[in-house]
């Protein structure tokens, strides 16, 4: 107990296959001289700091704090959970647990693996709920181990290594996360081959980001081979296809290819209400996605419908200022716009572009994009002013960020001029004298 957080260690932790009667006789005399207390029904249990402290040097004394140390590690390794969304409360129990045995130096490469493994499934958790720099930090560590322990080329330091391009792609640090999943890819196909799930995993990896980056042809490719090698392997039904499929269509919507991204997020959406949930977060990230379809092809009381479905469950499963909800909220926006109703989609964008700025960064492509909308939005309302602000503001971020050849950086580019030109005829027009 005293290796662990010295608060809330759950009772999963501790009992592992001991019976019941030993458990409660190695536990009555810790109660009875209040070494320990029980919380929540004695179902975990909290260590005074003095009596932690005190039980880790007596510990070192008798030369046994390497042996629970390692055991410590080892019982975490296990029992931390993948991070995916359906483990968030047991990864919310666990996580001062990994975070206290993370920093327990190795004594072998045993703990070092068993504290990359731990890594691997805490990063994941951090990524999902959006808190990509921590994220980051603890892939990193993972990847280190992992290639000091097993080699660069072993499938679980690629493993390790595409996590960490993920992360590195959702804070905008995307020609980064580019070459990494480059290197992981090549390294994958090496190990297990071209049709390995976990090198068609990386594969669809690789896509988002070069979508991200303008690379639109590519990531197509890419993305259809991930489909087909899903479907081919796990068939038309399985999570694994249609994430794929989910992902082939964000692809194809950016290439305008719309009537086939709506067939694919249709597909996809009926499997995922069917195996997961209706209000599962991979299933409202692809109502979310089939909203934006709908939109730019004018089907405009069902896009909003799911827009706000979308947003109702991300804010009640992820929080108001989580990623994935203000891209809900920035999503439902658009809509309200393309429907003329500026002054909701106004105050939407400001919602996200104040919570995008504190939570992602100034110069995230997210951020960029909200103020690129909304620069827009008061370019229809002709408030020339604060449009001009945003449009420079935004392409200068985007020249920063994605560079100046990239498809949005041309649009913002191009959005600006016109709106220069609308300006200028604008004023005009407005100080033309007719004779008499």
């Amino acid at each position: 107990m005293s290796i662990f957080d010295r608060q809330g260690i759950p009772i999963s932790l501790l009992r592992k296959s001991t019976s019941q009667l030993d458990f409660d006789n190695a536990l009555t005399p810790l109660l009875s001289f209040s070494l320990v207390r029980p919380e929540i029904g004695m179902q975990s249990f909290e260590m005074h700091r003095l009596v932690q402290l005190s039980t880790r040097r007596w510990l070192e004394t008798d030369k046994q704090l390497h042996e629970w140390t390692k055991k410590s590690i080892r019982t975490l390794a296990t029992a931390f959970p993948s991070g995916y969304y359906d483990t968030w409360e047991e990864c919310r129990v666990l996580l001062p647990h990994a975070r206290e045995v993370m920093n327990h130096g190795p004594g072998d490469d045993e703990d070092a693996l068993n504290q990359a493994e731990i890594a691997l499934n805490l990063g994941n958790y951090l990524d999902l709920r959006g808190e990509y720099k921590a994220a980051e930090n603890i892939f990193r560590l993972s990847v280190t181990v992992r290639e000091k322990a097993l080699g660069k080329e072993h499938i679980d330091t690629l493993w390790a290594m595409d996590n960490l391009a993920k992360s590195l792609r959702d804070q905008g640090k995307l020609a980064d996360s580019e070459r990494l999943y480059r290197e992981t890819l090549d390294g994958m196909e090496k190990a297990v081959g071209r049709e390995h799930q976990i090198t068609i995993s990386t594969v669809g990896d690789l896509a988002v980001t070069l979508l991200e980056l303008g690379q639109y042809d590519e990531a197509e490719q890419l993305q259809r081979w991930k489909l087909k090698g899903r479907e081919n392997t796990l068939g038309r039904e399985h999570l694994g296809t249609l994430e794929a499929a989910n992902a082939l269509a964000a692809t194809l919507l950016r290439q305008d290819k719309y009537d086939e991204a709506e067939s694919l997020y249709r597909w996809a959406l009926g499997g995922r209400e069917k195996a997961l949930s209706m209000q599962h977060p991979t299933t409202l990230n692809t109502v979310g996605n089939l909203a934006v379809t709908l939109m730019v092809l004018r089907k405009h009381t069902e896009a909003e419908q799911l827009d706000r479905r979308a947003l109702d469950g991300r804010e009640k499963l992820l929080g108001r200022e989580h990623p994935v909800t203000l891209t809900g909220v920035h999503n439902l926006a658009g809509t309200l716009q393309v429907q003329s109703k500026f002054a909701d989609a106004e105050q939407l964008y400001l919602r996200v572009l104040e919570a995008s700025e504190k939570v992602l960064g100034t110069e995230h492509p997210d951020t960029l994009g909200t103020m690129h909308c909304l620069a827009y939005l008061y370019h229809q309302l002709k408030r020339y002013d604060a449009a001009s602000k945003l449009y420079q503001s935004a392409y200068d971020g985007y020249v920063k960020t994605l560079g100046p050849n990239h498809p949005t950086t041309i649009d913002c580019s191009n959005g600006f001029k016109k709106m220069e030109e609308e300006r200028s005829h604008f004023k005009a027009k407005g100080h033309h004298r007719a004779s008499t």
